[in-house]
């Protein structure tokens, strides 16, 4: 399986999320390590950026997505990044894919969206979602998703 960056964020910060996408994974992979693709790496990395311009470097909002980041390459205080999950990169299939996805998806998915769905196909993988608008054109065309819900909070 492959996760999208929701999928990560999910998995990484949000407490009523992770559950369902512990469930997802196990479900869907078995024991298989999930894979991401280099462009939530990049996603992720620009949320940071974005955070400690907006709120500043000591902010909770970039701490918690420093974190998630960190969390996704196993990167250590002044260490090197390593993914911690498979990652996949853009190779001529994939971006051969990407084009042949791209118009049917339409324009209501990102372009960043559409080269991880390439790769799920090209990987022959189940795409893991919390984002229904992907998950529903990933589906059109051809791709195996298991969309997560975000299960009710109890009140």
């Amino acid at each position: 399986m492959i996760l999208d960056t929701s999928a990560v964020i999910g998995l990484i910060e949000l407490d009523a999320v992770r559950p369902a996408i512990v469930a997802s994974v196990r479900q869907v992979g078995g024991d298989k390590r999930p894979a991401i693709h280099v462009v939530t790496l990049g996603e992720l990395a620009a949320g940071v950026h974005r955070a400690v311009e907006q709120f500043g470097s000591g902010s909770v909002e970039a701490k918690a997505r420093q974190r998630t980041l960190d969390v996704a390459t196993w990167r250590e205080a002044g260490g090197s990044s390593r993914p911690r999950l498979s990652t996949f990169d853009i190779d001529a299939a994939t971006w051969g894919c990407y084009g042949e996805v791209s118009g049917p998806m339409g324009r209501r998915v990102s372009n960043n969206d559409k080269w991880i769905v390439a790769a799920a196909i090209v990987n022959k993988r189940v795409l893991v979602t919390q984002d229904e608008t992907l998950a529903d054109r990933a589906a059109g065309v051809g791709v195996e998703v298991a969309l997560v819900r975000r299960k009710p909070l109890d009140r």
